[in-house]
């Protein structure tokens, strides 16, 4: 996954896969991009938040089980995200989160 048009999106990744494993998903070679992903310029500062907040889970016995909201607003103020635009990313957080979760086994 690419931040940014040109990046070839290697480092992130690594680091997407990492995190991945750490709670226990796999990215299948099939569902990776070898040139990486674009992201529109409006999608970037959310996708870059959510980047950051890659070890910042909230898992139960079973995996993940949500972000650790509390360390938003540190991660926003790291990251520069003026205080106007965070109420704006936030939906599209829960989106990738909930993303994320989708793929979480959850059995009874």
């Amino acid at each position: 996954m690419a931040l940014a048009r040109g990046d070839t999106g290697s480092r992130i990744d690594d680091e997407v896969r990492q995190a991945a494993a750490a709670m226990g998903l796999v990215i299948e070679a099939d569902q990776q991009q070898s040139d990486g992903l674009e992201a529109w310029p409006e999608n970037e500062p959310v996708i870059r938040v959510f980047m950051v907040m890659s070890t910042q889970w909230n898992v139960g016995l079973r995996g993940p089980i949500g972000l650790r909201y509390e360390a938003l607003p540190v991660v926003m103020d790291l990251l520069g995200i003026a205080a106007e635009a965070r109420a704006e990313l936030f939906p599209g957080l829960r989106v990738m989160e909930a993303a994320v979760l989708e793929d979480v086994p959850h059995g009874g």
